[in-house]
């Protein structure tokens, strides 16, 4: 139930903003002006440490358009093995390590279609970066 609540939120929230990304340098002003490459690398331990096989930066953050309020919005493939706390640690951990409030969905989660016609996961996935985990 607070999974789908989550998405609905998401779902929302892509719908009022359109912006797709392509460039996976682009600077991402914000707090302290960090680029997607610095954010990135700031993942990477608490991604391997959970043993993520997949990420991305979607959102505002994505696509360039954040403000010093956004949130960052990460999607990431947990290993079958996963257990819930796994996801509320990771989720903690990215917000100490990136010092910015985080909302991490899963690229399972974002397969759901909440309304008829709505594509959350090619929304998801156009404006998403992907971290290289590997």
């Amino acid at each position: 139930r607070n999974k789908m609540r989550a998405v609905r939120s998401l779902s929302r929230s892509l719908r009022s903003r359109r912006c797709y990304s392509s460039n996976i340098t682009s600077t991402i002003l914000g707090k302290n002006q960090r680029s997607f490459d610095e954010i990135a690398r700031s993942c990477l331990p608490v991604l391997k440490k959970y043993r993520i096989r997949r990420a991305g930066i979607f959102g505002s953050y994505g696509c360039g358009k954040q403000t010093n309020e956004s949130s960052l919005e990460i999607v990431v493939d947990f290993p079958p093995d996963a257990f819930l706390p796994d996801q509320v640690g990771i989720e903690e951990d990215l917000e100490k390590e990136v010092k910015i409030p985080v909302f991490l969905v899963t690229f399972e989660s974002i397969k759901y279609k909440l309304h008829k016609g709505d594509d959350l996961e090619e929304r998801v996935l156009k404006e998403m970066k992907e971290i290289p985990v590997e």
